[in-house]
């Protein structure tokens, strides 16, 4: 049997984090092909702000408070009573923010979900738990937990489908499965930790907790929020049912996500670890690595756009040609800066300059929500969409050009030379170029793009090859597989 840290529970844990993302997406996508644009509105509207809210009360902390957490037991129970307290606050806020959208709004079904949602941000608290399990590599019966509300949320939304229920309970069925699995991750919390009493009182905790994550809370919350400007402003302007247009186009992306921090993995140990001077080598290879891989899925996606909503819904969206298919083009364009520049803004963040970070995002939110205040309104999603794209592309520009700085001060040169400029696009272009030619149907066009993208991946590796990434590493940590460092060319 694997121990709780061993191998076999690690893998179920991955498996069960996996699981979650796709029935997460699932349940997007049967809902979008079952409810009306209003109701699919509320429903993603729902799970958005659960995910915002839950982003937004982490900032950082859950990595922070684990360091701490695997101390001595009396520092553990201090550092979770701070975090408690600080995520206790943040639910406090954002429950009070529900209650002011529940004033605001009409509807029955939509005032409802928010009362709802009210309550539910009252439990985040229950999630600092999690820098519990992350530091005593407990994460299994949470990550079954996590999955299993999924599952279970999934089946009930199904029912209600089946029963012809009001669509906001379905909203309201996504804000429960919240609810269960915070109290959830209570339960199995306060079992490991035991009594959370001490000499150190819970404000004394708590501002121990905001000086560990300093500046780099700030940060998360701009990228967060900046994530989020353009479905508030589509639902202000259009109400639930362009929410819904919005969602049914932004929530097929939302595994990106997952490829961002799979992109990411090999750049945190590094930064953690190694001086910026090691670690220079292998964030310039990462990102030179990841703007490759981004445009060539994003080429795929602005190529097949309106044949995946076609797909995906069964036409209740859009198919080829319509409006929902240029706003998935658009963000699937809109994936390779949002990309490059997360990894970007982490490496900033692991080279400690998170100023420079902040001087970028500012400008940009302050950008996004300007634009969205004068476009939204007579474009609606699709301005929307549009405006994203720009944003996110002079955010990169912003912190690629920042980055640069950071790493030429720690005697690092990053060049990036025609050559590499014309492999990647040669690379990239394969796609989109190859299905929009293609005479055949929409189903052979996907699978000739999917084509194209293997065969355009097989052209970028050749011409920047991987053993790049691995020289790389090797010089952050010359123990790798045992052999000496090397440095790479």
């Amino acid at each position: 049997m694997s121990k709780p840290g061993g191998t076999g529970a690690g893998s179920v844990v991955a498996l069960a984090w996996l699981s979650q993302v796709a029935l997460a997406l699932v349940l997007t996508v049967v809902m979008g092909r079952t409810l009306d644009a209003a109701d699919f509105g509320l429903f993603a509207l729902a799970a958005a702000t659960l995910g915002f809210a839950r982003e937004a009360s982490d900032l950082g902390s859950t990595v922070a408070a684990a360091r701490s957490i695997s101390g001595p037991a009396h520092q553990a129970r201090s550092v979770l009573l701070g975090l408690l307290v600080v995520r206790g606050a943040i639910g406090l806020i954002a429950s009070a923010a529900a209650l002011t959208m529940a004033t605001m709004v009409t509807a029955p079904g939509t005032r409802g979900v928010s009362l709802a949602l009210a309550g539910a941000l009252l439990l985040l608290p229950c999630g600092a738990f999690q820098a519990l399990f992350i530091a005593r590599r407990r994460q299994l019966g949470a990550s079954l937990w996590g999955a299993g509300t999924q599952a279970a949320v999934l089946a009930g939304c199904l029912l209600l489908v089946a029963a012809q229920a009001p669509g906001w309970t379905i909203a309201l069925a996504v804000v429960a499965r919240e609810a269960a699995w915070l109290l959830g991750l209570a339960v199995l919390g306060l079992h490991m930790a035991g009594p959370l009493t001490g000499r150190t009182s819970a404000i004394a905790a708590a501002r121990g907790v905001v000086a560990a994550v300093g500046l780099w809370a700030a940060v998360a919350l701009l990228r967060h929020l900046l994530n989020q400007v353009e479905l508030v402003a589509v639902t202000l302007a259009g109400g639930a049912a362009e929410a819904g247009a919005w969602s049914a186009a932004a929530r097929i992306l939302a595994p990106v996500a997952a490829l961002t921090g799979a992109l990411a993995a090999p750049l945190v140990p590094a930064l953690a670890q190694a001086r910026a001077s090691q670690a220079g080598p292998l964030i310039v290879t990462t990102l030179q690595m990841a703007t490759v891989w981004m445009l060539l899925l994003a080429s795929a996606g602005v190529a097949v756009a309106g044949e995946s909503l076609d797909w995906l819904y069964g036409g209740a969206w859009g198919g080829p040609g319509s409006r929902g298919a240029s706003m998935l083009a658009l963000l699937a364009a809109t994936t390779v800066p949002m990309v490059v520049g997360t990894l970007a803004g982490l490496a900033l963040l692991g080279l400690h300059r998170e100023r420079l970070a902040l001087l970028a995002l500012v400008p940009a939110l302050v950008l996004k929500i300007v634009a969205c205040l004068i476009w939204v309104p007579t474009g609606g999603a699709l301005a929307a969409a549009a405006i994203s794209l720009v944003v996110e592309c002079a955010l990169a520009t912003a912190l690629l050009l920042a980055l640069c700085r950071a790493l030429r001060e720690a005697g690092v040169a990053w060049r990036v030379t025609a050559a590499d400029m014309a492999a990647w696009m040669a690379a990239a272009v394969w796609p989109a170029l190859v299905a929009n030619a293609w005479p055949g149907d929409g189903a052979a066009r996907v699978l000739v793009a999917a084509i194209a993208v293997v065969l355009g991946a097989g052209l970028a590796w050749a011409l920047m090859p991987g053993r790049q990434l691995r020289q790389a590493w090797r010089a952050v940590h010359p123990d790798i597989d045992g052999r000496p460092a090397q440095e790479p060319h």
